[in-house]
């Protein structure tokens, strides 16, 4: 069984993984982080109770 990172650094692998994106690429980091800004912040303060996905419409 190979680890997770024989797993990761598999160049043929991270096409595969990718192709399954609706977008074709990873999320940056910074992506991530403006919902995790906009949920911290103000303007968020009206929602509740619900589930984000930073996923590159994955899960669509």
């Amino acid at each position: 069984m190979e680890s997770i990172d024989e797993y990761l650094d598999n160049e043929g692998r991270e096409v595969d993984r990718t192709f399954r994106i609706p977008l074709g690429r990873y999320a940056d980091p910074s992506e991530v982080a403006s919902l995790m800004l906009f949920l911290v912040s103000d303007e968020s303060r009206f929602c509740t109770g619900s589930t984000y996905l930073v996923d590159g419409g994955t899960m669509s």
